[in-house]
């Protein structure tokens, strides 16, 4: 029987596509920082720690 050449290509790129789809927990507090327009280095963890800001802290914890 002979297959497509087009249906094994796409049974082949479709889960690589899905895989770098997918972003670890880190990634994604990563970019919600950046969201925030805070950048994830060490004095503006400070900076949100002493401002009170939880939600950046939790975020900054969770990007590692």
């Amino acid at each position: 029987m002979l297959r497509k050449p087009g249906a094994i290509s796409v049974l082949l790129i479709v889960p690589l596509l899905l895989l770098s789809a997918c972003s670890t927990a880190q990634e994604r507090a990563r970019k919600k920082l950046e969201a925030r327009g805070i950048h994830f280095t060490e004095q503006a963890f400070v900076d949100s720690a002493s401002k009170g800001d939880g939600d950046a802290v939790k975020l900054f914890l969770a990007a590692g």
